[in-house]
């Protein structure tokens, strides 16, 4: 007989397990090489900054200035420097600034899409691109200390800030405030905590009183130049400048002790200021710290007009151990006004009662709420306003998405905005509005001036955006979730202007959103509910 052998074979089901298995395991290796991946680069891409800032800061130390660029190779000159990338990294935007005391620069760093920046006394920083392509990402960059400018990840490039003076910012986490250089945005790591940067766009003030913070004591009996004292009662008052102010090398401390005293009042006077007329509002504000027993504390203003008292307003204010700024508005200064006078008084001092109070960054301002802190010594000074410009190419104002992410404003300025252009004067597309008593909406305006506006209220920091439809419709969105009130009716802006304002209006100078904004974003397209939810969600906690 004829013997027939038999061979054994895989099975269609047992090929397909296999065939899964490895699948499988591919995209486990893929998934898991990717991360590894992403993560050799973002380390590559802060090594060779915090590489270059060394350089960068040896090179300061043997010139007193940054190099004027980084890319002169392979020979540099003396005023420049050649650093080279590893691996398939680039340096770009490069930004020196030798004119300001300490000089500054800013570098950033690139690997396809992902970019880290550095400054000079900061660390490396990511900033990652919003999700589907927008044609303008505007994220707050720092450039030095506390200060830096809008940069566009798409553009690659900064914003146009115009402000011809200094100005300041206040960072609680130092508890100091810091000079700004004019023609940069006031820059503060994020006032919730989320990552990243926001600046603060401002409008034009003065301070009017004088040594606001306390740098000049020329006779030496420890009272600053232009105040003086008052006192109703038998105690006698001590005044004494002293260290480890917000702003500057000197405080203004006052000190008393009664014990014979019932219902008596003590205080500072700062020098007069007789710019204000009529219909001004007035607003003082002082960072204070120190204790009080069994006495009340005050700021003050006396309104006069020549030597006749008009009226008297102030506020109670309870100062702690460490720095706090307090403040109140005057609105709608009675007719006759010529003079207001800036008080910190200690009100019913009975016997046995105490105040130890010291006084920094005085300040007294025309408008509703208190501004940042502008110092002066021997004049009042006054402080321009912010004015942000950045191009509008890829933009389409009949059909776009815009995002902006920013805290909510609590200051009751005149129309502030968050982000606009116009065409003209009469022809504009504002896109978030705010309504008056104190409430934060969020609005869209037709370019006639008559807004049929629908309204979304903005509590704490939040992302908004706005996405118009054929030109005809205008939806609101906060925090990824759209209005009730259905889609707003506005008209198109005849021919898209060159450039768009962050934070004001116009150049005009009276609408501006004084509050942070840390990021906008510009689609040239109407992205879908969904795709919004999406962008919000991507960029709300930072970049």
């Amino acid at each position: 007989m004829k013997k027939i052998s038999s061979h054994s074979a895989f099975t269609i089901v047992e090929l397909l397990v296999v065939i899964v298995v490895i699948g499988i395991l591919a995209a486990i290796t893929i998934v898991a090489y990717t991360g590894i991946s992403q993560k050799a680069v973002a380390s590559s891409l802060q090594s060779d900054l915090n590489q270059a800032s060394k350089q960068l800061e040896m090179f300061y130390i043997d010139n007193s200035v940054y190099p004027n660029a980084i890319n002169d190779c392979p020979t540099p000159t003396s005023t420049n420097l050649c650093l080279k990338p590893s691996g398939s990294n680039q340096f770009t935007d490069y930004s020196p600034n030798n004119t300001t005391n300490p000089p500054t620069y800013s570098l950033a760093a690139k690997n396809n899409t992902t970019i880290y920046t550095v400054a000079n006394n900061s660390q490396p920083t990511v900033l990652s691109p919003a999700p589907l392509n927008p044609v303008a990402d505007w994220i707050a960059t720092t450039q030095g200390n506390h200060y830096g400018n809008f940069y566009d990840l798409v553009g690659k490039q900064y914003a146009t800030v115009t402000r011809s003076t200094p100005k300041t910012i206040y960072d609680p986490a130092t508890q100091r405030i810091y000079d700004v250089p004019a023609n940069y945005l006031a820059i503060n790591p994020r006032s919730d905590g989320k990552r990243g940067s926001e600046a603060v766009i401002e409008e034009g003030r003065t301070n009017y009183l004088l040594n606001s913070y306390f740098s000049a004591d020329t006779n030496s009996d420890g009272l600053s130049d232009y105040f003086s004292t008052y006192t109703n009662g038998s105690a006698v008052p001590t005044t004494t400048r002293v260290a480890g102010a917000v702003y500057g090398t000197y405080a203004q401390r006052f000190q008393i002790t009664s014990s014979s005293d019932s219902g008596k009042q003590y205080g500072i006077r700062a020098a007069t200021s007789s710019a204000f007329v009529a219909g001004d509002n007035a607003t003082t504000s002082a960072w204070l710290k120190g204790a009080a027993t069994g006495v009340i504390v005050h700021l003050r203003m006396d309104i006069y007009n020549g030597g006749t008292l008009l009226d008297i307003q102030q506020a109670t204010v309870v100062p702690t151990s460490q720095y706090a700024r307090y403040s109140f508005t005057y609105t709608n200064l009675p007719v006759g006004t010529n003079t207001v006078y800036c008080w910190f008084m200690v009100d019913n001092v009975d016997t046995g009662d105490n105040a130890d109070i010291s006084i920094s960054a005085f300040q007294l301002e025309k408008g509703a709420f208190a501004s940042s802190y502008i110092p002066t010594t021997t004049v009042s000074v006054a402080r321009q306003r912010d004015i942000v410009k950045v191009p509008t190419i890829g933009w389409t104002p009949a059909s776009g998405t815009w995002f902006v992410t920013a805290a909510k404003t609590g200051n009751v300025s005149t129309s502030p905005y968050l982000f606009g252009w116009t065409a003209s004067s009469t022809e504009r597309i504002l896109m978030f509005d705010s309504a008056g008593g104190g409430n934060m909406y969020i609005a869209g305006k037709s370019i006639s001036g008559d807004s049929q506006s629908e309204y979304k209220i903005m509590t704490g920091y939040s992302t908004v955006a706005g996405r118009a439809t054929d030109g005809t419709k205008l939806n609101i969105f906060v925090n990824g979730i759209k209005s009730s009130d259905g889609a707003v009716n506005y008209t198109t802006p005849i021919g898209l202007p060159a450039t768009a304002g962050i934070g004001a209006r116009d150049d005009t100078g009276t609408s501006f959103w004084d509050a942070p904004i840390s990021r906008f974003n510009v689609y040239s397209s109407a992205l879908s509910d969904s795709d919004i939810l999406s962008v919000t969600n991507s960029i709300k906690d930072g970049p």
